[in-house]
Protein backbone atom coordinates (compact mmCIF):
# COMPACT_ATOMS: atom_id res chain seq x y z
CA UNK A 1 0.00 0.00 0.00
CA UNK A 2 1.28 3.51 -0.62
CA UNK A 3 2.47 5.32 2.43
CA UNK A 4 0.47 7.57 4.32
CA UNK A 5 0.38 9.17 7.02
CA UNK A 6 3.01 11.49 9.19
CA UNK A 7 7.09 11.36 8.36
CA UNK A 8 9.70 12.11 10.15
CA UNK A 9 11.98 12.13 7.40
CA UNK A 10 12.09 12.87 3.80
CA UNK A 11 10.19 10.19 1.72
CA UNK A 12 12.23 8.10 -0.93
CA UNK A 13 10.91 8.80 -4.51
CA UNK A 14 9.88 5.56 -5.02
CA UNK A 15 7.42 6.04 -2.10
CA UNK A 16 6.60 9.55 -3.22
CA UNK A 17 5.23 7.86 -6.73
CA UNK A 18 3.07 4.82 -5.29
CA UNK A 19 1.22 7.84 -2.99
CA UNK A 20 1.14 10.06 -6.10
CA UNK A 21 -0.40 7.41 -8.53
CA UNK A 22 -2.53 5.68 -5.77
CA UNK A 23 -4.73 9.36 -5.87
CA UNK A 24 -2.91 10.51 -2.74
CA UNK A 25 -1.08 13.55 -2.06
CA UNK A 26 2.10 14.35 -0.46
CA UNK A 27 2.67 17.62 1.94
CA UNK A 28 6.43 18.87 2.26
CA UNK A 29 7.85 21.38 4.02
CA UNK A 30 11.34 23.17 4.15
CA UNK A 31 13.51 24.15 7.25
CA UNK A 32 11.83 27.41 7.28
CA UNK A 33 8.57 26.46 8.65
CA UNK A 34 7.91 26.57 12.28
CA UNK A 35 7.55 23.77 14.70
CA UNK A 36 4.26 25.20 15.16
CA UNK A 37 3.21 25.49 11.34
CA UNK A 38 4.32 21.97 11.32
CA UNK A 39 2.30 21.27 14.31
CA UNK A 40 -1.11 22.77 12.38
CA UNK A 41 -0.22 20.63 9.30
CA UNK A 42 -0.49 16.94 11.69
CA UNK A 43 -3.07 18.14 13.28
CA UNK A 44 -4.69 18.99 9.29
CA UNK A 45 -3.53 15.26 8.52
CA UNK A 46 -4.81 13.58 12.05
CA UNK A 47 -7.97 15.86 11.73
CA UNK A 48 -9.47 15.32 7.88
CA UNK A 49 -10.74 11.85 7.62
CA UNK A 50 -12.42 13.25 4.46
CA UNK A 51 -9.44 13.30 2.49
CA UNK A 52 -9.94 11.34 -0.95
CA UNK A 53 -7.32 9.23 -0.44
CA UNK A 54 -3.68 8.55 1.39
CA UNK A 55 -1.88 11.81 2.51
CA UNK A 56 1.80 12.18 3.15
CA UNK A 57 3.45 15.07 5.55
CA UNK A 58 7.19 14.77 5.19
CA UNK A 59 10.18 17.51 5.54
CA UNK A 60 11.53 18.56 2.14
CA UNK A 61 14.32 16.20 1.13
CA UNK A 62 15.63 18.76 -1.57
CA UNK A 63 15.17 22.03 -2.69
CA UNK A 64 11.11 23.12 -2.67
CA UNK A 65 9.80 26.05 -4.58
CA UNK A 66 8.17 27.05 -1.68
CA UNK A 67 8.20 26.82 2.51
CA UNK A 68 5.23 24.07 1.46
CA UNK A 69 4.05 22.41 -1.01
CA UNK A 70 1.60 19.76 -1.87
CA UNK A 71 2.01 17.56 -5.03
CA UNK A 72 -0.57 15.45 -6.49
CA UNK A 73 -0.34 13.47 -9.70
CA UNK A 74 0.94 16.41 -12.31
CA UNK A 75 0.20 19.00 -9.89
CA UNK A 76 1.58 20.91 -7.46
CA UNK A 77 0.87 23.84 -4.97
CA UNK A 78 2.86 26.42 -3.55
CA UNK A 79 2.48 28.27 -0.02
CA UNK A 80 3.94 30.55 1.94
CA UNK A 81 2.28 29.95 4.74
CA UNK A 82 0.12 27.19 5.89
CA UNK A 83 -3.61 27.28 4.85
CA UNK A 84 -5.22 24.47 5.53
CA UNK A 85 -8.20 25.16 3.67
CA UNK A 86 -6.68 25.45 0.37
CA UNK A 87 -4.13 22.72 1.32
CA UNK A 88 -7.70 20.19 1.73
CA UNK A 89 -9.69 21.46 -1.83
CA UNK A 90 -6.16 20.44 -3.44
CA UNK A 91 -5.85 17.42 -2.44
CA UNK A 92 -9.87 15.87 -2.30
CA UNK A 93 -10.08 17.88 -6.10
CA UNK A 94 -6.55 17.06 -7.45
CA UNK A 95 -6.15 13.26 -6.22
CA UNK A 96 -8.86 12.33 -8.72
CA UNK A 97 -6.23 12.96 -11.98
CA UNK A 98 -4.28 10.04 -10.69
CA UNK A 99 -3.33 6.93 -12.65
CA UNK A 100 -3.90 4.42 -10.27
CA UNK A 101 -2.06 1.01 -9.23
CA UNK A 102 -1.61 -1.80 -11.06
Amino acid sequence: PPASGVFDGPLLQVMQVRVLESGGAIIQYDETVSPEAVTELVGFLNDSVALAGPVALAPAGRDLPGPIVATAWTWKLTCDVVDLERLETFVSERSQDAPGVD
